[in-house]
């Protein structure tokens, strides 16, 4: 049969689209690439300004270098020699003070006006950033990780306290079957449910501050009750199933 114009133009219009298809395909490909490229740049000029910022003391060490007397040389260990008789602290002191020394000297050799053009503002970058990431970890992170940490311990001896009381009923149950990862899984959904509680309940009772460590304990009492129990009648139906068997 022969196709008609219609056909052809539909036909037309596929190929187009999946031309633009492939044009789109390739362009958003080309843009994660530089994307990609431009963040790896931030990040190393990022790290640039830190080195250099941690490098120097004061700005004008970059502006006007003070000039080295030349180290007198003395027919002693060399650096090597009293790296390794000294202990490890002062080995990581010694070599990180050798770093910001390497990267101060090659600076301070550059020329004048590219280290006032270049390296300066790089190094005002450097404290700016500094700065910047301290107060973030002071005011955000830190209590964030405070509280996560809190939590986490909770969550440990609530754990503790289940495998000690599962054990301390059913002797014969080694620990290796207790405490295992699935079942601390387990308890810090718990726990992380009741972190979202904690976090809830002023916004219901005014007064919970008030009451918040007697809400913590009665819950941590809750989730090892309702831990164990199923525990409990799981071993307990399990034993009575294997003593019926050995009794046939």
């Amino acid at each position: 049969m022969k196709r008609t114009l219609a056909d052809k133009l539909v036909e037309l219009n596929k190929k187009r689209g999946k031309g633009k298809d492939k044009a789109h395909g390739k362009g958003l490909a080309q843009t994660n690439v530089r994307g990609g490229i431009l963040a790896g740049l931030g990040l190393a000029v990022a790290v640039a300004c830190l080195t250099i910022s941690g490098a120097f003391d004061s700005p004008s060490e970059i502006i006007t270098p003070e000039v080295l007397s030349p180290t007198p040389v003395v027919d002693t260990l060399t650096m090597d020699e009293a790296l390794d008789s000294a202990p490890e602290a002062e080995k990581h002191k010694a070599r990180k003070k050798g770093l910001k020394a390497s990267v101060k000297e090659k600076i301070q050799a550059l020329p004048s006006a590219v280290r006032i053009g270049v390296v300066l503002p790089m190094y005002a970058a450097g404290m700016l950033l500094t700065k910047v990431l301290g107060a973030f970890f002071t005011t955000v992170m830190a209590p964030v990780l405070a509280m996560v940490l809190k939590w986490v311990v909770f969550a440990l001896v609530v754990f503790l306290a289940i495998g000690l009381l599962i054990k301390a009923i059913f002797p014969d149950i080694p620990f290796s079957k207790i405490f295992t990862l699935k079942n601390f899984l387990y308890v810090l959904l718990a726990v992380v449910v009741l972190a979202l509680l904690d976090k809830a309940m002023p916004l219901v009772f005014s007064d919970y501050r008030k009451w918040a460590d007697v809400f913590k304990f009665t819950a941590g009492l809750l989730i090892v009750i309702l831990s164990v129990v199923p525990v409990s009648v799981h071993f307990i139906k399990k034993s009575r199933d294997k003593k019926a068997m050995q009794t046939m």
